[in-house]
């Protein structure tokens, strides 16, 4: 593919939008958009993921706001850190972070453990569950982390399976 980089004309009205909902989900409007087409991609264009996929369970492609709680070394007490949520399944997550985040050094940390909390609607409970992060990656657009799932609640983890399913 040809390097060059080309122009791409979104109307104003569109950009703001795309603007302001990256702002609330701590995104850039370029990780935003790149979320947004993977994902049409991926429903629309059945040659788009040709690549075998060794995962346990399918993955959900989202962009759900949430918090991770990750408690210090004593356990004692703990930061939040706000996130959002690009994918989902019942074996883990994947969560991206701003480019500015003091986050990747908390949790790349070898043993490490978090809590992600989040809602999958604005009538549900918080969904709570904890995790180990399996990959930390630095992107363009800021700092990617895969987790995957230690435990839940019941109740979030039956809550979780009803949305995706």
């Amino acid at each position: 593919m040809n390097n060059q980089i080309k122009g791409l004309y979104i109307d104003e009205v569109l950009l703001e939008r795309l603007a302001k909902l990256g702002k609330n989900n701590s995104l850039s409007i370029s990780a935003l958009l790149n979320e947004i087409i993977g994902s049409y991609l991926e429903k629309h264009d059945p040659n788009w993921l040709k690549k075998e996929n060794k995962r346990l369970f399918q993955r959900k492609r989202v962009m759900i706001p949430a918090m991770i709680y990750k408690s210090s070394e004593s356990e004692l007490v703990g930061r939040y850190h706000s996130t959002t949520i690009l994918d989902i399944s019942l074996g883990g997550i994947r969560l991206s972070f701003t480019p500015d985040s003091t986050t990747k050094n908390e949790i790349e940390k070898e043993g490490s453990e978090f809590e992600v909390i989040f809602s999958l609607d604005k009538e549900g409970e918080p969904v709570v569950i904890r995790c180990s992060p399996t990959r930390v990656k630095d992107t363009e657009h800021g700092i990617q982390v895969g987790a995957a799932f230690n435990e839940a609640n019941s109740h979030s983890h039956e809550y979780l399976q009803k949305y995706l399913m």
